[in-house]
């Protein structure tokens, strides 16, 4: 998404991948940065032809459709488990749907708020030559490479292999017990789950990741800001020079609460979209784990097995996915911390300096940059709705408790009901019997 000069910190090859999953749409910037508008992108120069402006319309598009068609096909062949509005069944049939649907909308966010996108872009590139030096940010790009080509190889790896795996499974039962029309629509469902999920799931770890990136860059120079104030103040320099370095870093700061709030405007539903999976995710999590699985009613330890069989083949895919979208949830919400919690440690530092300092001077500087700081500073935002802090953090396990809390309930009440229709079953069946004795018996007592 951005030019990969000395002055940028995002990895050359993952502004390609980036592009290559269709996440790129550039647009003009705001009438005031036009005249500036040469450095964004600039070393791609495909990627700003209109060539490369419509390859991320079209792989848009054909995602979205793979992933319309796949979640169709999907409905039509669980249609008769959704009737029954049983709550582990939908609860399961949501996650699994909640990628190919998070999809079409992650291209909607981004086509819509490409100019937002854009103007963040340029501000970054403007920003980071002015808070970092070129050993910086080489070395924050040299990190950033090295956690994204580990951790985006892993989780396609595993996806691949899951993927693969799952339909192996699959296969080799239409190619045993299906046969003619139903074969053909068996292999046509597999070929778009073989296709349709990878790039689903390329999709959704695209986007996770270009945000981690850009949070990355934005905590590290939250950080920045603090160890220069901190080591100007342990260096015990003179109060004017101490005074100069806090309203350098004042500027600084400025410029990054500007680009954290150009970064929520752009990228900020995107952030809520993920959140909500996120919720999704854990609640179906906590549903898998409490599930009822024994044996029901009028089932044979036939049907049992073979329904063992196939339910654990599927709670493997089950926990595959929730896990990566769980570690998912986990980076985020933990790069997310490290930002606001960088912004935490500016306040209290300049708090104990504005304290242990009597130099006039550097007290006016300190409560300046007080003054500029303001819950968002630092603070990444879900779209409005919320602050990703410490509180979200409190209220969002305050909630999943009491989700657990309803899913223990109705997987318990589920239980129960399989066990009250089992003693309802053993009751007829022993009142036939005693009738059945007592018509037959009754009637030998009565000869002679």
């Amino acid at each position: 998404m951005l030019e990969t000069s000395s002055t940028s910190v995002v990895p050359r090859w993952f502004l390609q991948y980036i592009w290559l999953s269709g996440l790129i749409y550039p647009a003009e910037h705001t009438a005031h940065r036009r005249k500036a508008d040469t450095s964004p992108l600039q070393s791609m120069k495909f990627v700003m032809s209109p060539a490369g402006k419509v390859y991320c319309y079209i792989v848009a598009f054909v995602t979205t459709t793979l992933a319309v068609l796949t979640q169709m096909d999907y409905f039509g062949f669980y249609w008769k488990d959704i009737v029954t509005l049983d709550f582990f069944v939908l609860i399961r049939l949501i996650n699994n749907n909640a990628v190919g649907v998070q999809v079409p909308l992650i291209f909607i966010v981004l086509i819509v708020s490409r100019r937002a996108a854009a103007d963040f872009r340029m501000s970054l590139n403007e920003t980071v030559p002015l808070v970092f030096s070129r050993p910086e940010i080489a070395r924050i790009r040299k990190y950033c490479s090295m956690f994204l080509f580990i951790y985006i190889s892993a989780i396609l790896g595993i996806t691949i292999a899951a993927v693969v795996q799952h339909q192996w499974t699959r296969l080799g039962f239409f190619h045993s017990v299906v046969i003619g029309y139903q074969n053909q629509s068996g292999y046509t469902g597999m070929a778009f789950a073989l296709l349709t999920t990878p790039l689903c799931v390329n999709v959704d770890l695209a986007s996770q990741m270009s945000g981690v990136t850009f949070i990355v860059v934005l905590a590290s120079g939250f950080d920045k800001v603090r160890r220069t104030v901190e080591e100007a103040y342990c260096a015990m320099l003179p109060d004017t020079e101490l005074s100069v370095v806090i309203q350098k870093a004042t500027a600084r700061l400025q410029k990054l609460r500007n680009l954290t709030a150009d970064f929520n405007e752009a990228f900020g539903l995107l952030v809520l979209l993920q959140c909500v999976r996120d919720l999704v995710a854990v609640i179906s999590f906590i549903a898998l784990l409490l599930r009822y699985n024994g044996k029901l009613m009028d089932e044979t330890s036939e049907q049992y097995d073979a329904r063992s069989v196939i339910q654990a083949r599927s709670d493997r895919w089950d926990y595959i996915f929730l896990t990566i979208t769980l570690t998912h949830s986990v980076i985020r919400i933990s790069v997310c911390l490290y930002c606001s919690k960088a912004v935490v440690k500016i306040i209290r530092l300049l708090q104990k300096v504005e304290i242990e300092v009597n130099a006039e001077n550097v007290r006016t500087s300190c409560s300046y940059m007080l003054s500029k700081i303001d819950p968002s500073t630092g603070t990444i935002s879900a779209g409005g709705f919320a602050l990703i802090n410490m509180e979200y953090v409190a209220g969002v396990f305050g909630a999943l408790v009491a989700y657990g809390v309803v899913v223990y309930q109705a997987s318990d009440s589920k239980e129960a009901a399989q066990e009250l229709a089992k003693v309802n079953t053993v009751r007829y069946e022993t009142n036939e019997l005693k009738e059945f004795i007592r018509h037959h018996f009754g009637n030998f007592s009565q000869m002679p």
